[in-house]
């Protein structure tokens, strides 16, 4: 017999969470339960799921299902390895009975790490911050876990969070009005009829095949076609400014995409860049990537555009920004986060040799390019910009 020990978001007021992941058996209630001896600390950082810690005086809230089936045994083992956390068999108590149910815990270092001193769980704020992308990020999981024996199934829920995140950020941004259809056609029911979609690859990125009709401009809808999309997560670009010094920032790395195209000299000059972390927004975004890229702080950040930089073939949204900071000399240097076998060199420049690189061919990347003639025609005014 097998009891699970669902607690934190998955036992907690976020729409179906434990239900979408198909965790729950349909239509059973689980009972109240409580864990001695451990708390559920808060995720920190660019985390985004409790940890459940050892803890003296403390226990942690849920609700356990009883002689669960194999599959949702197998499931939940999933979801704990989508998770990056691992499965542990605990006493949960219900009023005078005990179950020795599977448990969701971190790893030994991330155990080792969190301690007592992590701050409490708060269920409201993760709701706020998490809840909706989980939702979304859930049923996708799912989906991929019914599939044909043979299809992909995701290896990081983190991954499936960050994509959500990006589609209700894009539906968000229509309903504010960020994206107005003046010249552009007004999307309609009936405009775009999916018949099929595949994931071939679903991993760090994903790889969506679709078999579609379109509703054409002329009228009448296009035979049955093809398309395929590279879906990742949205990101941000800075391009830091010194308007005292009248100097750049820029940042050197290798990039796989030049190696993908054959290009002989693979590391690129670029402006700092990043995805946008879950529970970020684009300007939170901005600030930690330069000081995780260039060891450096902003102190005011202008928006330069949002676009898709190869609606073609990628999701990916891009916010670029100008970041006003200091640059003295010596700024710069080698930095990145070892744990993601980053290594980048920034270099500091001044902003005439940077057009000079960037009209070279040397600085050949999109957002580099388009920020920095946005700067050229403006940086004159940035001294008194508010």
């Amino acid at each position: 017999m097998t009891h699970l020990f669902l607690c934190g978001p998955l036992s907690a007021d976020v729409p179906d969470l434990a239900w979408r992941l198909g965790l729950v058996p349909d239509l059973a209630v689980g009972q109240t339960a409580v864990l001695a001896g451990y708390g559920l600390r808060a995720c920190a950082g660019a985390a985004f799921w409790p940890h459940v810690a050892a803890a003296e005086n403390s226990q942690v809230e849920g609700c356990v299902y009883c002689d669960v089936s194999d599959d949702i045994t197998a499931r939940f083992l999933g979801f704990a390895q989508a998770l990056g956390q691992r499965v542990a068999k605990l006493p949960v108590s219900c009023g005078v009975d005990v179950f020795h149910a599977l448990t969701l815990l971190p790893d030994e270092p991330a155990m080792a790490a969190i301690g007592q001193a992590a701050a409490l769980w708060d269920e409201r704020d993760w709701s706020d911050r998490f809840a909706p992308a989980a939702s979304l990020a859930a049923s996708r999981w799912a989906d991929a876990w019914d599939a044909a024996p043979k299809a992909q199934r995701p290896g990081h829920f983190a991954l499936l969070m960050l994509r959500a995140a990006a589609r209700l950020r894009a539906e968000r941004e229509v309903q504010e009005g960020a994206r107005p259809t003046t010249v552009r056609h007004q999307t309609a029911p009936g405009d775009v009829t999916l018949a099929d979609l595949r994931r071939p690859y679903d991993q760090f990125f994903a790889i969506e095949e679709y078999d579609l009709r379109l509703r054409r401009f002329a009228g009448g809808q296009s035979r049955l076609m093809s398309r395929a999309a590279f879906v990742s997560a949205d990101a941000v670009t800075v391009l830091p400014y010194d308007v005292v010094r009248d100097r750049v920032l820029v940042v050197e790395q290798f990039r796989p995409g030049a190696l993908g195209r054959g290009d002989p000299q693979p590391f690129t000059l670029e402006a700092i860049a990043g995805r946008i972390d879950l529970g970020e927004t684009p300007t939170d975004a901005a600030r930690r990537e330069a000081a995780e890229e260039a060891c450096i702080a902003l102190n005011r950040l202008i928006p330069v555009a949002s676009y898709y930089p190869s609606p073609g073939a990628k999701s990916e949204f891009v916010y670029s920004f100008v970041g006003l900071a200091d640059l003295p000399d010596g700024a710069g240097g080698i930095a990145g986060i070892a744990a993601e076998d980053e290594d980048i060199r920034a270099h500091v420049l001044a902003f005439d040799d940077l057009m000079a690189l960037i009209r070279s061919g040397e600085g050949a990347t999109g957002p580099l390019i388009l920020t920095a003639f946005w700067l050229e025609s403006r940086r004159g005014t940035l001294h008194d910009a508010p």
